[in-house]
């Protein structure tokens, strides 16, 4: 078979082309979630209060987090932001900006990956991303949400225990969007078990 022939089949046959536009549609849902959860997290880092016009925030501060990318790309400054507060390293801010990089690829030109002329296996950058953001959430819960609860005494939080929201909604995209019969309706059925105990 010939090359051309090849990435006709590939592309028209039902499952691959299932398969990639699930992948692509899985992998730019989380990159989303994630920036926006990361860059709404911060925010709120500056929330002093709220009146009848709605939140209040120390602007001077949230400023000052945006002056930390020259370029004023607000996730770039989000990214540096934890970094400097030790929640990740200069590594992962690369690995993060190549996310972005490949997240506006899949967004703009995505008949690169479907159409079978790339080598990218998506599934190992997905995994990549996922356990970046559960590093980040949990990182979050540790130091910031944990020592504003009263109720929570820190020490006897164990981090591989924590298992964010976040990080929870993702999974159960996933079990869902690419699980076997049981696996994708067992949320829904759940539900309506629980409504119907109540």
């Amino acid at each position: 078979m010939t090359d051309a022939k090849q990435k006709w089949a590939e592309f028209l046959h039902p499952t691959t082309l299932r398969d990639k536009l699930m992948s692509i549609s899985l992998y730019i849902t989380c990159y989303e979630m994630m920036k926006d959860h990361l860059i709404s997290n911060v925010r709120s880092f500056f929330l002093t209060g709220f009146n009848e016009d709605g939140f209040i925030y120390n602007e001077e501060g949230w400023n000052e987090v945006l002056r930390l990318d020259p370029n004023k790309n607000t996730l770039k400054a989000i990214l540096i932001w934890y970094r400097n507060m030790g929640a990740i390293t200069d590594e992962d801010v690369n690995e993060l900006n190549c996310q972005k990089q490949l997240r506006d690829e899949l967004a703009h030109n995505p008949q690169g990956y479907i159409g079978g002329s790339s080598n990218l296996n998506l599934h190992d950058r997905f995994t990549s991303l996922v356990n970046l953001f559960r590093k980040i959430e949990v990182w979050w819960v540790m130091n910031v949400e944990i020592y504003t609860d009263p109720d929570i005494t820190p020490e006897y939080v164990n981090e591989d225990s924590i298992l964010p929201g976040s990080i929870m909604l993702i999974q159960i995209m996933l079990d869902i969007a690419l699980g076997n019969e049981d696996e994708a309706n067992y949320y829904y059925r759940r539900l309506f078990e629980d409504w119907n105990n109540i």
